[in-house]
């Protein structure tokens, strides 16, 4: 999480589909071709429809699956979570948090999909993923 700004993506990257996904006429979910091969690399979720993107997730190893997503939280233009989905079932597994935007993780959370509960877990005993690419 060396770099917190969030990722920008370029202007000439072509939006394959955009989403209503609460059903308010407005759209707030866009799929994203960024490297012009046709298949959806980024999706970008504007959730409080302010024109400013709080997740980005990413299909880093091009199976269509987008395993990894970057969140602005607090909307400050820098990055202070990283989501990771590990078994790709379409549910982040894994938190990693820069609770004082350095670029270091502070804190680890694991999510237990059958609670839908988030637990803390200790930084040193989980691999931070290498986001230097997003």
């Amino acid at each position: 999480m060396s770099d917190n700004s969030i990722p920008e993506i370029a202007e000439d990257a072509t939006v394959l589909e955009v989403f209503d996904i609460d059903g308010d006429g407005v759209v707030e979910s866009a799929l994203v071709d960024v490297d012009a091969d046709g298949s959806g690399d980024a999706l970008i979720q504007d959730y409080d429809q302010n024109g400013e993107p709080e997740t980005i997730a990413f299909d880093t190893d091009g199976d269509e699956h987008h395993e990894t997503a970057v969140s602005d939280t607090d909307e400050d233009g820098e990055v202070d979570t990283v989501f990771v989905d590990e078994d790709v079932d379409g549910v982040h597994d894994v938190a990693f948090v820069d609770e004082n935007q350095d670029g270091e993780v502070d804190a680890v959370y694991t999510h237990d999909i059958t609670t839908d509960e988030w637990t803390e877990v200790d930084p040193s005993t989980v691999e931070t993923p290498d986001t230097s690419a997003l």
